[in-house]
């Protein structure tokens, strides 16, 4: 499944029909708006990379100022260089388990925008496996409507029924 797909894209970066020079997507559970890429400040990205593959995936989109949603476009080559080994040891020093994600440079109005798509993970919950400044080992976060929190009991509650429930399912094939 190709996460970038035109149609998908346009829609992303669809207009608001009364101010033009804003995007017509808000945040979401599925959409996260950043104003830069920077590399140092990648580990405060975890949080949200977390949050979506606990819930249903989502995308971090980088390039566009939040309020209001107006692009500003990436003024640094560093999502360009983005080096995915490095990104991919972040994820597993940071991470309990793997997440799968995929990025692309996408050019809307002659600005750069840079996407992270984290897809929604096979293995949930995804729990936060180090301290750092912004995070704490053993910390779980969901992506809730334009934001990313500690995860609640009612989510939490969900995602350990459908694990047993996965469970289940497989252990009857072999009986």
């Amino acid at each position: 499944m190709n996460p970038f797909k035109e149609e998908f894209l346009k829609w992303l970066f669809e207009k608001n029909k009364v101010d033009s020079t804003i995007l017509a997507r808000y945040e979401s559970t599925e959409i996260e708006y950043k104003e830069s890429f920077s590399f140092k400040g990648f580990k405060d990205y975890i949080r949200t990379f977390a949050g979506f593959a606990n819930n249903n995936g989502g995308y971090m989109v980088f390039g566009v100022k939040n309020s209001p949603r107006k692009i500003i476009g990436l003024k640094s080559t560093r999502f360009d260089d983005l080096d995915q080994r490095k990104i991919n040891q972040y994820f597993s020093e940071y991470l309990s388990a793997e997440i799968k994600w995929d990025c692309f440079l996408h050019k809307v109005d002659n600005k750069k925008c840079g996407l992270i798509y984290v897809k929604e993970a096979k293995n949930k919950p995804i729990i936060i496996s180090k301290n750092d400044k912004k995070i704490k080992e053993g910390q779980i976060f969901y992506r809730y409507a334009g934001e990313t929190k500690l995860i609640k009991s009612s989510e939490l509650q969900n995602i350990i029924l459908n694990r047993v429930k996965k469970r289940k399912t497989e252990m009857a094939k072999y009986n």
